[in-house]
C-alpha cells in the first residue's frame, strides 16, 4: 500500500489531467487544489474515474467555483480498486495534490 504523497500536478487550462493511478486495495486520500491566481476559476475532480476521460456520474466536483487565491479540499475518499484521479481547471495556475495511506 502506498503512503504519502501519490501524485501531483500544476494544471494547464481547459485540460483533463490524470493526477495519479490509485493503487489497487483498499486506499483513503485526500485531493487537495490550490488557485494560484488573482481571480476566481472553476474546477472539477473525479476522484475514482475509470479512465482519463470520465464519465458523468464519476464526476464527484464539477464546475465548482474556486475562489481567488483560496484551497479547496475533498478527503476521506475510499478506493479499493485501480482508479485514476482526473483534475480539470478553467485557468492555469492552480496546483493539485493527492496524498493517502
Amino acid at each position: 500500500m502506498t503512503t504519502g504523497l501519490l501524485g501531483s500536478a500544476d494544471l494547464a487550462a481547459t485540460t483533463l489531467t490524470t493526477i495519479c493511478t490509485l493503487p489497487a486495495g483498499s486506499q483513503s486520500f485526500t485531493v487537495n487544489v490550490c488557485n494560484r491566481n488573482n481571480a476566481n476559476v472553476a474546477i472539477r475532480i473525479a476522484p475514482l474515474a475509470a479512465a482519463a476521460t470520465p464519465t458523468s456520474a464519476e464526476w464527484f466536483v464539477y464546475d465548482t467555483t474556486l475562489q481567488a487565491y483560496s484551497v479547496m479540499q475533498l478527503s476521506g475518499v475510499t478506493s479499493g480498486s485501480a482508479k485514476l484521479v482526473v483534475v480539470y481547471s478553467d485557468t492555469a495556475n492552480v496546483s493539485v495534490n493527492v496524498y493517502g495511506v
